[in-house]
This record gives structure tokens, sequence and C-alpha cells, in this order.
């Protein structure tokens, strides 16, 4: 797997953790594409302090991925609908 350890810094902050994802290729199609694995930042600050973190975490990850297809997996540690942290995802 491919380990991307600037999503673990941002502000300094400790415990963050970087994302991973690995290259998977479908040999009967040919057709090429990602997964990746996530772990955003947890919510024990506030949501909003947080909420900025995961939101800056996402921006480097979607920076990452670019425009290559694929999937991720894993804790966003947010509440859907309830908040813009995933919006770099949409």
């Amino acid at each position: 797997p491919e380990e991307y350890r600037e999503v673990a810094t941002i502000d300094g902050l400790k415990d963050l953790r970087p994302y991973f994802r690995i290259k998977i290729e479908d040999l009967l199609v040919g057709a090429r594409f990602y997964l990746g694995g996530v772990h955003l930042k947890s919510m024990r600050l506030s949501r909003v302090i947080s909420g900025r973190v995961r939101h800056q975490q996402a921006q480097k990850i979607v920076s990452i991925d670019g425009d290559e297809p694929g999937i991720h997996c894993g804790d966003y540690n947010t509440h859907l609908g309830e908040s813009p942290d995933l919006e770099p995802f949409a």
C-alpha cells in the first residue's frame, strides 16, 4: 500500500492518521482503480475545530487522488448531513 503522511500533518496535531491506498487492476477488462483507507480526525475537540481538521484532511486526500477512479472506506468521524467536513469529496 501507499502511505500518505501529509494527511496526518495538520496544524501540529498529534494522533492524526495517514491515508493509505492500494492500486488495483482488473486483469480481465483492464480497469484500474484504487481502494483508499481513511481514519479522519476524531470529534474529541469541538465539532467546529475537529470539523476544520477533517475538512483539511479531505482536501489533501482529494488532491492526492486527482481524477483517478476509486473507492474510499474507513472512519470519517462526522455526522453526515450536519457539517461541511466532507464537502471536498463531493
